[in-house]
């Protein structure tokens, strides 16, 4: 009975190594993307492609930041949040069709700065009437330099994605970035 404790225990510690070797903490690998150049003559009789020996190579890596659209750069966008007479349900399906997935860049006052599960968070106040805070954002990590520089009650504008909202927890986001 005993040998099949270990052989248990064994197995058990094999797992959990097995999966702490995952690859998501390998380094990302980097794609070239080449694209020929298209050339045309001067009476535009014939569209040819340039040769592999002479030709003009453009190269994107994946690493590269993509632009951001910015669908709103003031928190009053959100008009449904200001108006008391606005239901949970209709700030939800207007934030849902408005904001949801989409960057913005707003203002505000610091709440807190902390981290949460190996993440960076910064609480926004955008309202003088709120008690705590509308917009908690999850920071990038390249962030945290700007983070430490903070303090609750200074002012702060940033760039994010919304992910979601509620009516206790307010607005929430990610990607995070100090402008």
């Amino acid at each position: 009975m005993k040998k099949y404790t270990y052989l248990i225990l064994f197995i058990l510690l094999a797992s959990v190594i097995a999966a702490g070797c995952t690859s998501s903490d390998a380094p990302k690998e980097q794609t070239t993307v080449k694209e020929p150049v298209k050339e045309t003559s001067s009476n535009d009789e014939s569209v040819k492609e340039a040769s592999s020996n002479d030709e003009t190579v453009k190269e994107t890596t994946s690493s590269e930041e993509p632009d951001k659209e910015i669908v709103s750069t003031s928190f009053s966008d959100f008009t449904p949040y200001t108006d008391s007479t606005a239901t949970s349900l209709q700030k939800e399906s207007f934030f849902d069709e408005n904001f949801k997935g989409k960057y913005v860049t707003w203002s505000g006052t610091v709440a807190s700065v902390g981290e949460s599960m190996g993440s960076y968070t910064v609480s926004v106040k955008h309202s003088s009437k709120s008690l705590i805070s509308d917009a908690t954002i999850v920071m990038r990590d390249d962030q945290k330099d700007k983070l430490l520089q903070l303090k609750e009650g200074s002012k702060i504008t940033y760039t994010a994605k919304l992910t979601r909202y509620g009516e206790l927890l307010g607005i929430s986001g990610d990607d995070g970035t100090i402008e």
